[in-house]
């Protein structure tokens, strides 16, 4: 009877000790994700029932054509395979958040939560590039794509910059993104 007792005192003991330290934990990691009242995970997925299957609209749509064509393997072929040929570091952050605020935070926003002022009245709206950066298909060659030749051949407002930035201006701009689209020293944030 002494043993039972003993090993019920020991299980309850872990299991109080458990739910303390994960709540501990989830408070820390939610200070820690939160940036501004915005979560690092993204938009609130849970508000978007109708973005699927027959219920999407018409401008929702849009926003997944160029992820069907890619997945399905409709992609160029001189953007197949690419990788970013930089090394991260500080520098290339920093090259790429002055192309990225001087190209593309107007419509996406700085932050690349699509609150630009130019994309407000955009349909669709700019696509949330904090949130797809972190998403499976955000690869290289996807990025490539779809920066350089905008968004004309799926009937959104997304400009081609092939003409506009060179593909190492690209590159660092893609550099930006993965970074989390970080202030740069001396930016008001």
């Amino acid at each position: 009877m002494l043993r039972i007792k003993k090993l019920l005192i020991l299980l309850i003991g872990v299991f109080v000790a458990g739910t303390m330290a994960i709540s501990w934990t989830d408070d820390i990691f939610a200070a820690f994700i939160k940036r501004d009242n915005y979560s690092f995970w993204g938009p609130n997925i849970e508000g978007r029932k109708h973005w699927h299957g027959p219920n999407m609209s018409p401008w929702h749509s849009q926003r997944v054509k160029r992820h069907w064509h890619f997945m399905h393997g409709e992609i160029p072929d001189k953007y197949r395979n690419l990788k970013n040929p930089h090394d991260y570091n500080n520098e290339l952050f920093a090259a790429g958040a002055k192309i990225y605020t001087d190209n593309c935070a107007r419509c996406h926003g700085q932050d690349g939560m699509g609150g630009g002022e130019a994309g407000k009245d955009l349909n669709p709206s700019p696509s949330l590039l904090a949130f797809l950066i972190q998403r499976p298909i955000a690869v290289d060659e996807y990025l490539t794509w779809t920066i350089s030749e905008g968004g004309k051949a799926f009937n959104t407002d997304m400009p081609a910059f092939d003409n506009v930035l060179s593909r190492d201006d690209i590159w660092k701009v893609i550099a930006y993104m993965r970074a989390g689209f970080p202030p740069v020293v001396g930016e008001k944030k």
